[in-house]
């Protein structure tokens, strides 16, 4: 097994394993798979983003759960300035999200459905090219926001993704919609 040492944002070098970039990169492939009806029933029914964003705003989980889970069953779920759909893997040791914030603000229907229709084509593409996803996976290991602002950009309309914030736990895409209002599109690496 090849071993890479990489840089950290500290400047620490650190080990990733050929065998860990593979987890994450098959870990987002399949949760981009599982997630993409959930954003797709979002940008289809109104009424369905509307109960979502209902029970967001009111912080209810179980109506939160019950909502995503009809589109991705069995999937953990977080609510807060948003919310996001996880997936778990190997009895929790590896877990992959997905999810809407916006952090400070409310979340309002026709926002996030806009941002998943933004969106969905980055989850279509790494469901669908393991090269993209390698690619994807690379940029967030080395820690590389600009490559990775430019590889989002070929999936998604680039005038409305603006930054690609990467951290210890996956990255974010910030979406500005034309109204200005800006939303986290987040996808969580937990290993």
């Amino acid at each position: 097994m090849g071993i890479r040492r990489l840089r950290s944002l500290s400047g620490r070098k650190k080990a990733v394993t050929a065998q860990r970039r593979d987890v994450i990169i098959q870990g987002l492939r399949i949760t981009s798979r599982r997630t993409m009806p959930l954003y797709r029933r979002i940008v289809r029914d109104r009424n369905y983003a509307a109960q979502l964003v209902q029970a967001v705003q009111a912080l209810s989980l179980e109506r939160v759960e019950t909502i995503i889970r009809m589109e991705v069953p069995g999937a953990m779920v977080s609510v807060g300035a948003g919310f996001d759909a996880c997936l778990d893997f190997d009895n929790g040791d590896r877990e992959f999200c997905v999810g809407i914030f916006r952090p400070g603000e409310r979340i309002h229907t026709a926002q996030i459905r806009l941002v998943s229709r933004i969106m969905l084509p980055l989850l279509r593409k790494m469901a669908n090219s393991r090269q993209f996803t390698a690619k994807v996976t690379d940029t967030i290991i080395r820690r590389q926001p600009a490559a990775l602002l430019r590889l989002v950009r070929s999936a998604v309309n680039p005038a409305r993704v603006i930054a690609t914030p990467i951290d210890d736990f996956g990255f974010v895409c910030v979406v500005k919609l034309p109204s200005g209002a800006r939303y986290n599109f987040v996808v969580t690496i937990l290993l």
